[in-house]
């Protein structure tokens, strides 16, 4: 994920804030490529499957999985 964003994750006060905001993030990255104002290269495809697989994660718990 890009540096700047995860440094604004880290200013965020609950899970809930954080996984949010990565959905919006997840989603911004879509529309960009569908608007074609976001190239789909590698770096973008990248952030995508990391954003997929931080949200994905973020519903368990340690132990429960």
């Amino acid at each position: 994920m890009n540096k700047d964003f995860v440094k604004s994750l880290l200013t965020l006060g609950t899970t809930t804030q954080v996984v949010r905001a990565m959905e919006e993030r997840r989603a911004e990255i879509l529309k960009g490529i569908e608007d074609g104002t976001i190239k789909a290269d590698s770096d973008a495809m990248r952030e995508l499957a990391e954003l997929n697989v931080a949200i994905g994660d973020a519903g368990l718990e340690v132990g429960n999985e």
